[in-house]
């Protein structure tokens, strides 16, 4: 058997329907927004490049950003929140995005490959373009010690193995 890998991107950040993130008011919207922006990318891909099923096939570079200035991206961590989406997380959202395009890429027999696994110092790009930040527990439970009234406590819970405020 023999692979077909193509350094072919799919990212949306560059789209100019991106701003409409900015407008939306529920998930619905927002997954709405990813079905017309990114999922059509994989499900047409095999087609357009007339390598049917079970030829292989790898994709390179995706991302989970949905705005070319990750200050602007509502999946980055610290971009913007949509102002009309008061349950607005940004995680979910992102976490969304990712597994939305690994079931199409997945449907329709495309291996991925993100775009890089970490990126050191840049905070602003870790969220939606580093891997290795997107997997890690870390980040997450950092923003829910911010969020808690009782951070240190829960905090000492954690270390101590309780698993406490999680």
């Amino acid at each position: 058997r023999s692979w077909a890998v193509l350094d072919i991107h799919n990212y949306i950040s560059w789209n100019p329907d991106v701003v409409k993130f900015r407008d939306m008011s529920n998930m619905q919207e927002y997954q709405n927004l990813i079905e017309e922006m990114s999922l059509p990318f994989f499900r047409k891909l095999r087609d357009r490049l007339q390598l049917p099923k079970p030829q292989l096939l790898a994709c390179s570079e995706y991302s989970a950003s949905t705005d070319q200035d990750t200050f602007l991206s509502v999946t980055s961590g610290s971009g913007l929140v949509p102002p009309k989406y008061p349950s607005f997380d940004w995680q979910s959202l992102r976490d969304f995005f990712l597994s939305s395009q690994h079931q199409a890429a997945a449907a329709a027999g495309i291996d991925m490959w993100f775009w890089t696994y970490h990126i050191r110092n840049n905070l602003n790009y870790q969220g939606e373009w580093s891997l290795q930040h997107i997997l890690s527990p870390w980040p997450r439970l950092r923003r829910r010690l911010q969020t808690s009234p009782n951070a240190a406590a829960c905090a000492l819970e954690i270390l101590r193995g309780s698993g406490g405020c999680l």
